[in-house]
């Protein structure tokens, strides 16, 4: 058996809301999001992320930049855009 979980740690645990978890999952997963297109996964992400009173932001990162640094390891499939 592990360690008691903290006071902190109890209350997180308690605030989990498995339906809300679920209900925000089975939308994420109907969206598609192939290699390379995940910008509409990514918007509804933060967008229930938002939601829950979190604060994020739909990076996109300069893939540019990134395919000409040294080591850069290559792409699993084809992309116009790296998102974060």
């Amino acid at each position: 058996m592990g360690r008691p979980l903290s006071e902190s740690a109890e209350r997180a645990a308690a605030a989990v809301d498995p339906a809300a978890i679920a209900a925000d999952l089975g939308a994420l997963v109907r969206v598609p999001s192939l290699t390379g297109r995940e910008r509409p996964a990514v918007e509804l992400l933060a967008t229930l992320a938002e939601e829950r009173g979190l604060a994020a932001v739909v990076h996109q990162h300069d893939l540019a930049q990134l395919r000409a640094a040294d080591g850069y390891p290559g792409e699993e499939a084809a992309r116009d855009e790296l998102l974060g």
